[in-house]
């Protein structure tokens, strides 16, 4: 099971969606770009005023969905 990470700890490396949790916006999924050291939501709107405490990775789709990932 994923686990949360402090975003005071540490921010993604990797710019790809990551399941956030902010105080004041609940759970989103949201996309960190490290060259801008912001996060983005999946809409594409800029959320650098949204302060981000927690992030984990997206966990994985069930093995019995029948979706293709590739």
């Amino acid at each position: 099971m994923e686990k949360w990470i402090k975003s005071a700890e540490r921010l993604p490396e990797i710019d790809i969606e990551y399941l956030t949790w902010g105080a004041e916006s609940g759970i989103m999924i949201m996309q960190f770009s490290a060259k801008q050291n912001e996060w983005i939501a999946r809409w594409g709107t800029h959320y650098s005023c949204v302060i981000i405490t927690h992030w984990m990775d997206l966990p994985r789709e069930p093995k019995e969905s029948g979706r293709s990932m590739v």
